[in-house]
């Protein structure tokens, strides 16, 4: 039983990991469009801000084995578009 509820933790970050391997492998071009759309005067496809100072910091904080490579999507992520980060995220980086 202990291994089958493991088994679905883990299955359950398996689309947020998807996801921010989609945003962290191409982050400098996600970033050029979101850039690219404010200069146009449309609204932003993907709210960068709010990824970098709401889900990355919540996940660099989890402990345990199974978060490491949410981990070092979300270091990626926030080196490659760190232009964007907000002030008020730098704080809580580790």
């Amino acid at each position: 039983m202990k291994d089958r509820c493991h088994g679905r933790a883990v299955q359950r970050w398996r689309p947020l990991e998807a996801a921010l391997a989609a945003i962290g492998s191409q982050a400098e071009a996600v970033q050029d469009c979101v850039e690219d759309e404010q200069d146009a005067g449309r609204a932003k496809p993907i709210d960068i801000e709010s990824l970098l100072s709401d889900i990355v910091p919540s996940v660099l904080g989890l402990s345990g084995p199974r978060f490491r490579i949410c981990q070092s999507i979300c270091q990626v992520i926030a080196r490659t578009i760190g232009r964007s980060i907000p002030r008020s995220c730098t704080s809580r980086r580790s």
